[in-house]
């Protein structure tokens, strides 16, 4: 199995992102990501793949998280307000209504389908 996770994309359903997937959408490190995405408490799924070497006979164990399409919207919704909010405060005006709106219903759709 390759180390370059290529194999995540393959196995984790199209509906899902990849951790990799969240890390290119927000423009961060993967570990940043993998932190924001536990931090937040939001369902995700660890998708695992074990194989055994041939040639050695050891084993290895890839894993991959994978987040639905609206828990990884919502997390890029609060990205943004997380980076405007400095821009807000400077200027002295309020984020916007709109944004916060979308963040509290987007965030009570995903926590009652948990």
């Amino acid at each position: 199995m390759p180390r370059d996770y290529t194999w995540a994309r393959r196995t984790i359903p199209n509906d899902m992102f990849t951790i990799g997937d969240l890390s290119l959408l927000l423009g961060i490190s993967h570990h940043q990501a993998r932190r924001i995405l536990i931090q937040s408490n939001l369902p995700c799924r660890l998708f695992k793949r074990h194989w055994r070497s041939s040639a050695t006979g050891q084993g290895y164990t890839r894993r991959a998280w994978a987040i639905p399409l609206d828990v990884a919207l919502l997390l890029m919704l609060k990205q943004v307000e997380q980076q405007l909010r400095p821009d807000c405060h400077r200027l002295g005006v309020p984020p916007p209504a709109v944004l916060t709106q979308k963040i509290k219903a987007l965030t009570a759709a995903v926590v009652r389908s948990q």
